[in-house]
């Protein structure tokens, strides 16, 4: 009889725990929803191909803001992607610019700038570059330093540059193209600024350079060592950078050692 009550105490006391657990899973605060991201075409005149490469045939052209889905970003340089009317063609990167929307879908609350800006002497420099480190630098696996480090650059080694990109936040800093309020997102150099209006990123070249941005842009390298490949934060860690006489961070390949400071 002793041993049935005590089963029985056991038993309730196990459903009480339970329902407790229960309870607490239930009042866990529901995650975030992800955030949208988009891809549009930033550029004009630019050609929908049937294949990754300019050896492919050109099928049309895309619209400046036209938005796609990428289905296949494995390609340095040109991804597949699924057009408003659902064919499936490929792009060069150089001319999509990604977008992140949160809550309020008329205006995305971060702009990834295409990962190179044609005619843009500095972008070339990046694409075309390495990078030479005064101090060791982590790399993360993605453009966040939330992603996890998968690796580092060490002192005075030279690393190539394979990739890179800027994010610019919506801020408050206006200019007046044709009548229309856009946003400035970041100088480009040369007199040229990005831009942002009425959901399509364009650039424009001004006669002034000292238009003064509310909130920096942050501009990413994904670099290759010979162990890992990885992303770093190039503004965060400009002062473990050695700095080219006309090239800034990124050194090109022919670029004599003596004459970087």
């Amino acid at each position: 009889m002793m041993k049935k009550l005590f089963y029985l105490v056991m038993l309730f006391s196990c459903l009480i725990l339970a329902g407790c657990g229960a309870g607490k899973d239930s009042a866990k605060k529901p995650e975030a929803p992800q955030k949208e991201r988009v891809f549009t075409v930033a550029g004009t005149d630019v050609y929908r191909r049937t294949g990754p490469g300019t050896n492919f045939a050109p099928d049309g052209f895309y619209k400046p803001g036209e938005r796609v889905k990428v289905l296949d970003s494995s390609n340095r340089e040109w991804y597949q992607v699924e057009n408003p009317d659902k064919t499936k063609t490929w792009i060069m990167n150089w001319y999509l610019a990604e977008y992140v929307y949160g809550q309020d879908k008329s205006k995305p609350e971060l702009i990834i700038l295409p990962r190179r800006v044609p005619g843009e002497v500095s972008f070339d420099i990046m694409k075309e570059g390495t990078v030479f480190p005064k101090e060791e630098i982590q790399i993360y696996k993605s453009d966040s330093a939330d992603s996890g480090v998968v690796g580092k650059l060490m002192p005075e080694k030279r690393y190539r540059v394979t990739e890179f990109e800027t994010k610019c936040k919506i801020n408050k800093n206006e200019i007046d193209i044709n009548g229309k309020k856009a946003n400035l997102l970041t100088y480009l150099g040369e007199g040229f600024y990005a831009y942002y209006l009425d959901g399509v990123t364009g650039r424009i070249q001004t006669e002034t350079n000292k238009l003064e941005l509310d909130q920096q842009p942050e501009v990413w390298a994904r670099v290759k060592t010979d162990s890992a490949e990885g992303w770093f934060n190039v503004d965060e860690n400009g002062k473990k950078l050695h700095r080219g006489r006309s090239t800034g961070v990124f050194i090109p390949e022919n670029y004599p050692k003596e004459s970087i400071y």
